[in-house]
């Protein structure tokens, strides 16, 4: 991702009662040419009022240049964005370096003129792309390929990066439409990247490196060049899953459970990139545990944050949404020891079933009492609850382990725990060490926040330690503790 200037994550717009996007999200990467098929007139006149900063109130997440962005107003964009408009913006009668040197020059420039050097420094600039022009040209006399190439250079002498192409492309016959792929690939040469909205998939897929089919404001899959225009109808009329390159914004490394970069809780605070994949045990060190427990909070949807790039178990997550967190394989366990959810005038059996007995009651959940019966068994007897003591009243001894028992019954991959280690004897101590070897080992991974950094790091894959308010990776340890490898955690 280091050559990628633009992102945007989960846009959705309502204005005047319309929803015109509902989650929109694509990347833009240096010198490329993207693609978004299947847009409104509506849709692609919000997405450029978005970008040109006059949808304050859109909802969705901007990062441009590896960076939370937020879009001023329009008069201060010219050197970020530059959009080629559906009707020309070109004067009629005048040249091509008239309209690109004297119109676009500031006020207090415009009344000091050398004709001379701007129509040879406006010749260059056509010659440098290729162009069989004159920069003395009236725009009048040009064909439909001749006005998009003066508008596109435009961006040029704004030195603009990122261009939004909103013009038909049915408009430039078979010769043209071939010059006007060969200048958008000099401009993406140049260090321009440019973003197509309005064409047919026939005609977008020879000029883009992707195109994103779009559909009902979501952004539903990502083609490469190998796609073919069926392929894209195929998937926006629901007649076909194919398989094939999904959004680049879905993480699909092998192994990865969790994965944020560009972490922030605040616009002041350090990046930060942190990862999980199968098997780790990642520690959040901090003296006052405030900041590692703002993290895990966060990560769980319980405060707001800006993120580059946050995907769990392979499926992009919007922030504040611990809903989704759950769903999609996380679980936060704020208080391993305490009783705020559990009942102390219940039994085991009946504190382990708890949460699956939630579920089986909403709309999706259905768990059948043979089974439920069978899980909560196996689950007791993997965190050391004998069978007998299933039927007894829940005791202080045995809380930790109804607890753990209820982690391996919520059959979530990403466990973060706060602060667990606070408190606990020593018994309890090498239980939950032995626990979350056992919890990692089978595939899941484990995040967790502490204040006593010596005693945990020895059995950590990763750990992470507070300076300053930054978070800074001290240490990856290539052995795990002997001692504790050989612990049953029964």
């Amino acid at each position: 991702m280091n050559d990628e200037i633009l992102r945007l994550l989960h846009l959705r717009v309502k204005k005047d009662h319309v929803i015109y996007f509902t989650d929109l999200s694509f990347s833009l990467r240096r010198h490329e040419v993207l693609g978004l098929t299947h847009l409104s007139a509506e849709q692609r006149s919000i997405l450029r009022q978005y970008f040109f900063g006059a949808l304050p109130q859109a909802e969705g997440q901007l990062f441009a240049f590896g960076q939370p962005y937020r879009p001023p107003l329009p008069d201060t964009l010219t050197r970020t964005f530059y959009c080629v408009p559906p009707s020309s913006t070109l004067i009629e009668h005048m040249s091509i370096t008239e309209n690109l040197y004297v119109l676009t020059a500031p006020c207090c420039e415009r009344f000091i003129i050398h004709r001379r050097t701007l129509d040879a420094r406006c010749q260059d600039l056509l010659d440098r792309f290729g162009l069989q022009l004159d920069a003395r040209t009236v725009i009048e006399e040009l064909s439909a390929f001749g006005r998009i190439a003066v508008e596109l250079l435009k961006a040029v002498v704004f030195e603009s990066r990122i261009i939004f192409y909103d013009r038909s492309l049915d408009a430039l016959n078979e010769r043209e439409f071939s010059h006007f792929q060969m200048f958008l690939r000099s401009l993406s040469a140049f260090g321009c990247s440019v973003v197509l909205l309005w064409g047919q998939p026939e005609r977008m897929l020879p000029l883009c490196g992707r195109v994103i089919a779009v559909k009902n404001g979501v952004s539903i899959k990502t083609f490469s060049t190998e796609a073919t225009a069926s392929d894209i109808r195929r998937v926006l009329s629901g007649l076909s899953s194919l398989p094939g390159p999904e959004p680049d914004y879905l993480d699909s490394q092998k192994g990865m459970l969790l994965r944020v970069q560009g972490f922030r809780l605040c616009a002041a605070d350090r990046p930060l990139d942190l990862t999980l994949s199968r098997g780790e045990i990642i520690c959040l060190a901090d003296s006052t545990s405030t900041n590692a427990d703002q993290i895990l909070h966060a990560l769980y949807g319980l405060l707001p944050f800006s993120c580059y790039h946050y995907s769990v178990c392979e499926k992009p997550l919007p922030t504040l949404r611990p809903d989704l967190s759950f769903a999609y394989g996380m679980l936060l366990v704020r208080h391993l020891e305490g009783m705020d959810e559990l009942l102390p005038n219940a039994s085991v059996q009946e504190n382990i079933a708890l949460p699956l007995l939630r579920r089986s009651a909403s709309a999706l959940g259905i768990i059948r009492q043979q089974f439920l019966s069978m899980e909560i068994a196996s689950a007791a007897q993997t965190v050391g609850v004998h069978p007998e003591q299933l039927s007894g009243m829940l005791t202080p001894e045995l809380l930790l382990r109804v607890q753990l028992a209820r982690i391996l019954l919520s059959h979530r991959s990403v466990l973060l725990l706060e602060n667990p280690f606070n408190g606990l004897n020593p018994s309890d101590d090498l239980l939950l060490r032995s626990f979350l070897h056992y919890f990692a080992a089978a595939g899941n991974c484990v995040l967790f926040s502490t204040t006593h950094l010596s005693s945990e790091m020895c059995f950590c894959t990763h750990y992470y330690q507070f300076s300053h308010g930054e978070l800074h990776e001290i240490h990856a340890a290539e052995e795990q503790n002997a001692d504790d490898q050989e612990v049953s955690i029964s």
